[in-house]
């Protein structure tokens, strides 16, 4: 059933993760597009051998972009998705802001050569999207391909009234998404109310989105206007919309159709007029296929959708990021860079933005004094407080890996084995749709020990479709 909803619901936008099977797996004829680059526009249709990507003239991919070597890579369809790989290029081919030799990527993914990004587009599906030339949206910073993208869809979007629906983990920044798509709209000078659907008791949720009369339960002391009728004229964000209780979904849904409201113990309608903006961190279809969410209610919130990329998916925009979150310490002449920025960069975030934020300001104030050099910062990681010496000692041993020489052998693995887990982990539940089975067999563990690792790492929505003799 879930997927069944995935393949009907077809008005949606996304990210240029977003393309592709679930395993990986190319999924039909391809193209090569340039995204970014003096070539933008420019493509070429991925045949069953090798697309040669360079500025010389017997190149099948022909760029103009100067930091292009004449045989700069090739691209080459396999069984599990396409090989990219460097040909000994001058300037490097980067994935996921790592420098790659060679690499396997899926449908969707984008990569770059030179100052070129290139994506891997299903022919005759979506078309590319430009990256908005745009580093900054409202309080959202970027670099990336991937985020920026995600820059074009709210400026396209926020002209529209279409209802939003944003998906992804949490603390990848869906608020600060919304807000965005508020402040660029015509209601931006009207209300932006926030509604934290998971955070809100049980028992108060009705009361809490449509308001209640006076009396109307104990402790109704006096009449109180509910989130619609705050943001009337303006934009309502539904945060975690999946965790919604199932019995106050179809009123919501009869106000969303009607867009009339009753306050709890009213005898009398109010209209509104309000923006809809939902987000959740879990997968809304395979709650509808488990009852837990409704069918109706979810086509009704799916006027526009798109994903928001985890940060361990665009660690170019870890600096730019960090820069903006220390802005108010760092000293004057004071660089986001050097050792401390490559242990970030390092690390697969699972709490995303968040969690970069808090480990950033915990550094700061266990550094004391107004100001701080970035360098000089003791960064912790990790639910353990892990310490990361950012030192001399410290040296990279290869893309995104970074090691600590100064400390003992068995405690470097430990700190380079975490850190594998905190990227690997996230990778394989996220390429199968959260579902533990699948993941669980695709990486050859069960699905006992994968759960465990999900739920040391503070991993949310993995679910569960088959019983596995390994839960007996």
């Amino acid at each position: 059933m879930a997927e069944e909803l995935r393949n009907t619901l077809t008005n949606t936008l996304s990210g240029s993760g977003a393309i592709g099977s679930d395993d990986g797996s190319p999924a039909g004829p391809a193209r090569l597009v340039v995204v970014e680059g003096p070539d933008i526009g420019r493509f070429v249709d991925v045949p069953r051998g090798a697309v040669q990507i360079g500025a010389g003239s017997d190149s099948t991919l022909v760029l103009t972009d100067r930091t292009v070597s004449r045989r700069h890579a090739t691209l080459r369809v396999v069984a599990s998705g396409f090989r990219v790989e460097d040909l000994a290029s001058t300037n490097g081919t980067f994935y996921e802001g790592s420098r790659v030799s060679e690499v396997v990527v899926s449908l969707g993914s984008v990569f770059r050569v030179g100052k070129t990004s290139l994506a891997i587009m299903a022919r005759g599906g979506p078309k590319p999207i430009a990256p908005s030339p745009a580093r900054r949206l409202g309080d959202l910073v970027a670099e990336s391909i991937a985020m920026r993208e995600i820059f074009t869809l709210i400026e396209k979007v926020s002209q529209s009234r279409s209802a939003v629906l944003l998906e992804g983990e949490s603390g990848t920044g869906k608020e600060l998404a919304a807000r965005a798509v508020h402040d660029l709209s015509p209601r931006r000078s009207k209300a932006f109310v926030v509604v934290d659907c998971g955070a809100i008791p049980k028992g108060l949720v009705e009361s809490e989105l449509f308001g209640h009369e006076k009396g109307a339960f104990s402790g109704a002391v006096q009449e109180r206007r509910g989130a619609f009728e705050r943001a009337d004229g303006g934009s309502i964000f539904l945060d975690e919309i999946g965790e919604l209780p199932i019995e106050i979904q179809p009123k919501l849904l009869r106000v969303l159709d009607g867009r009339e409201i009753h306050r709890v113990g009213g005898e009398t309608s109010k209209a509104f007029d309000v923006r809809i903006i939902a987000a959740t961190n879990r997968d809304l279809f395979g709650l509808v296929g488990q009852g837990k969410f409704r069918r109706d209610l979810l086509f009704r919130l799916n006027g526009v959708r798109f994903r928001m990329p985890s940060l361990r998916k665009r660690p170019d925009d870890i600096e730019p990021i960090a820069r903006e979150i220390l802005k108010p310490y760092l000293a004057a002449g004071s660089k986001v860079g050097g050792p401390n920025l490559k242990v970030l960069r390092s690390y697969a975030w699972p709490g995303n933005v968040r969690e970069l934020r808090n480990v950033l300001v915990r550094a700061v104030a266990m550094a004391g004094g107004s100001e701080v050099r970035f360098e000089d910062l003791a960064i912790e990681l990790g639910a353990g407080g892990v310490r990361q010496r950012s030192t001399a000692k410290q040296r990279a041993s290869g893309p995104g890996i970074v090691v600590d020489v100064g400390l003992p052998y068995k405690e470097a693995k430990r700190l380079h084995d975490e850190a594998f887990e905190r990227a690997y982990v996230p990778a394989l539940l996220e390429k199968h749709s959260n579902n533990l089975s699948r993941a669980a067999r695709a990486a050859g563990l069960s699905r006992k020990h994968l759960r465990a690792l999900a739920t040391k790492l503070g991993l949310r929505g993995a679910s569960d479709d088959e019983p596995d003799p390994d839960d007996e």
